[in-house]
């Protein structure tokens, strides 16, 4: 359990008597502790493989190229989960970085990213359709920028009065630079879940990420009732 202190306690986070405390874009909540019931997952694996890829990468040859991506992490501005600035080293920078990449199925960095500025995806949902067996994601603009692509990721399917999903996603692939709007995600969440009810809630995680740099661009969480 984290806690924050200011003349009371300020904030928290983490897992207390069997609660969890968080905050999202809805505000802080309290809500049931819930143990993954799948610890090797296909997401967990294959980063714990693309971490230990990168981990066997650093350092650089080129001390330079130390120096490099010590510049680019503190150039980012990444803040913890009170919401205080993260003082990031150039290690972590490589790792996080190069894990994305690899994600994609690009290559790994040796030398920091470049600034450079791409478009972003500003609008994004969710459809859940039984009768027509789909399970679409709506976004725009569209298609996906050059450059970057989003990682989608997927709920099992909750109480249709939820309206913070706290538990674990599970990740059902990406959408690629040049996809289009409406892509269909039915047959990868039945394969992964194994189950569709109808009138249960699914949430969606979607980040868009850089394929230039490896960083996160935007991130949307949506929910869907099955219909």
């Amino acid at each position: 359990m984290l806690l924050k202190y200011g003349g009371v306690i300020a904030d928290g986070r983490g897992k207390l008597n069997g609660q969890v405390v968080s905050r999202s874009p809805s505000g802080k909540s309290m809500s049931n502790f819930i143990k993954s019931h799948n610890p090797g997952s296909r997401l967990q694996m294959n980063q714990r493989y693309f971490y230990a890829q990168a981990l066997r990468a650093w350092p650089p040859s080129d001390p330079g190229d130390v120096e490099d991506w010590q510049t680019f992490a503190d150039s980012l501005h990444l803040y913890d989960v009170f919401g205080d600035l993260v003082a990031l080293s150039g290690f972590s920078a490589f790792v996080m970085v190069n894990i994305n990449r690899l994600r994609l199925g690009l290559s790994m960095l040796s030398t920091a990213p470049a600034p450079s500025i791409q478009d972003k995806i500003m609008e994004m949902s969710l459809q859940a359709d039984l009768t027509a067996a789909e399970l679409t994601v709506q976004f725009s603009p569209s298609p996906v920028p050059d450059d970057t692509a989003v990682l989608i990721f997927f709920s099992p399917p909750v109480s249709p009065g939820v309206t913070v999903f706290h538990g674990s996603y599970r990740y059902l692939g990406f959408l690629d630079e040049g996809d289009g709007s409406g892509a269909n995600f039915w047959n990868p969440y039945v394969d992964e879940f194994g189950y569709f009810p109808t009138g249960k809630k699914i949430f969606g995680r979607f980040v868009q990420l850089s394929k230039l740099r490896g960083l996160k661009l935007m991130e949307w969480k949506v929910g869907a009732v099955i219909e």
